[in-house]
């Protein structure tokens, strides 16, 4: 029987209500690398504990490429093992972590999929042989699998393509898409329903040098549903976008690119509702920023972008991590400056103001870049109160990490032994998980929270309510699963 909490509106208003972001400090940096050119393309925190980084490494003078692999720990500050998988002089675009306590890794190369165990240990590998689409992005869907998006070239146009894989490394369906224009998908996320929604490139006059951003919701099987174009196909102008996020209320955050005719390229930001209509889009442009490549949605609702350029407008490059408010305002701008030069990649949120950034470093003029590993935050002391054996009060503390995908961990203290209920509610109120039910004793204690319900079923993006219940008292605190 379902059960359903009803809780107080000044909860949910407080729960959704925007949290004024400060600028972080850069607190270390660190490069990670070998003799020749190493790029760190993605971060993902894992379930439990640390990082998981992909990207490329070459392994000669000659610049063969690999793809690459590695582990962090739970700071993000010692590297545990990275490794080098041979993909036919090419890079890795983007690794995940997986709920077995794997990761994946996929790219332009051959292989096109590596899958491994959570020390880096091979499992298994999609090669040209059973794929034929490169691809760019991927994630893990509900039921355990992964599907994958990038671009396909059948009879000369470069097509469109997603494919589904199970968790065990077998092809269930792979498909192209606009078979007369060239267009290319790079970025592809889940929905609620169990459809797909893919973002890219399309070109829409056939033999045509202009492109539109694309939009594309497919079907659970694959089957094209709708596609949003967002340009005009008329002119010469080059829109594309490289990635797409669920965001909490159910729409879509897209991070794009456009070249106007006779200009450089511009990042720009696109903000729809859940289907796919545009809300509002924000357009960096004389701000020194060269190109943006990453988006997450934060913990305070707003949006953090990395990429690199020069806020000083001077000739230089460097990392630049960039956060905006829920309607795309700028609220502040970090430039992170390398030796020689820096870009950054990809970010993740650790907690709330808390980032590790990542990308690539020049250490001198002239030499091989390096990948590396930026930590934002605050460097401000922290005052800790003595704390004695027993607690002298009940307490919720903040899930950690703090947005979270898929797992994270609630920690509470007892003061005296009782009755314990610690259950997660969506935003409406309805029960979606009981973690705790039973007579516990004083202390401090901790509970893990895979984002699942009673019945196994993942629950989709969006803000969770954990509430903690015992006879005396009551205490509820706000939890953001972004995926």
């Amino acid at each position: 029987m379902q059960r359903s909490y009803l809780l107080p509106s000044m909860l949910i208003i407080i729960g959704l209500c925007q949290i004024l972001s400060a600028q972080p400090d850069t607190l270390w940096t660190k490069s990670i690398g070998g003799d020749f050119d190493d790029m760190i393309n993605s971060v993902e925190q894992i379930p439990g504990g640390g990082f998981i980084l992909g990207g490329f490494t070459e392994s000669n003078p000659d610049t063969v490429r690999n793809y690459w692999l590695a582990r962090l720990n739970s700071t993000g500050d010692d590297t545990l093992w990275t490794k080098a998988f041979p993909a036919g002089d090419t890079e890795g675009r983007m690794a995940i972590t997986t709920s077995d306590g794997g990761a994946v890794i996929v790219g332009t190369g051959d292989p096109r999929i590596i899958k491994t165990d959570g020390d880096g240990v091979l499992q298994w590998q999609l090669t040209s042989t059973e794929l034929d689409g490169e691809f760019f992005g991927i994630m893990e869907t509900s039921d355990g699998g992964l599907i994958a998006c990038g671009v396909s070239e059948v009879g000369g146009i470069r097509s469109a393509c997603v494919a589904e894989i199970t968790a065990a490394g077998a092809v269930t369906w792979e498909k192209t898409y606009g078979p007369s224009h060239d267009s290319y998908l790079f970025s592809i996320t889940e929905l609620s329903t169990g459809e797909f929604a893919a973002a890219g490139a399309h070109r829409t006059i056939p033999d045509g040098n202009s492109s539109d951003a694309w939009l594309f919701i497919l079907s659970a099987t694959g089957d094209s549903t709708e596609s949003h174009f967002f340009g005009n196909p008329d002119t010469s102008n080059n829109e594309r976008f490289s990635q797409i996020r669920s965001t909490i209320d159910g729409g879509f955050i897209l991070l794009g690119d456009q070249t106007l005719e006779g200009q450089s390229k511009t990042p720009y930001l696109v903000k729809t509702d859940s289907g796919g209509v545009e809300q509002w889009s924000e357009t960096f442009t004389g701000l020194g920023i060269s190109e943006l490549f990453n988006v997450i949605q934060t913990s305070d609702s707003g949006f953090t972008l990395t990429g690199y350029g020069d806020l000083t407008l001077s000739e230089g490059f460097d990392m630049l991590v960039i956060h905006t408010d829920a309607a795309g305002t700028t609220d502040w701008s970090k430039q992170i400056s390398g030796p020689s030069g820096a870009a950054g990649l990809a970010s993740t949120e650790i907690s709330a103001g808390e980032y590790l950034a990542v990308g690539v470093v020049i250490p001198e003029a002239d030499s091989p870049m390096d990948g590396w590993v930026v930590r934002l935050g605050t460097d401000a002391p922290v005052a800790v109160a003595e704390q004695p054996g027993i607690p002298v009060e009940l307490t919720l503390h903040a899930n950690y990490p703090n947005p979270f995908n898929p797992t994270t961990t609630i920690g509470f203290d007892l003061p005296q032994t009782g009755a314990v209920t610690l259950r997660v509610y969506d935003v409406l109120g309805r029960e979606v998980r009981q973690l705790m039910n039973r007579p516990m004793g004083p202390g401090h204690h901790y509970v893990t929270w895979n984002g699942r319900t009673d019945d196994g079923r993942e629950v989709p993006t969006g803000i969770y309510i954990a509430r903690l219940v015992t006879p005396e008292n009551a205490r509820s605190i706000k939890m953001v699963l972004l995926k």
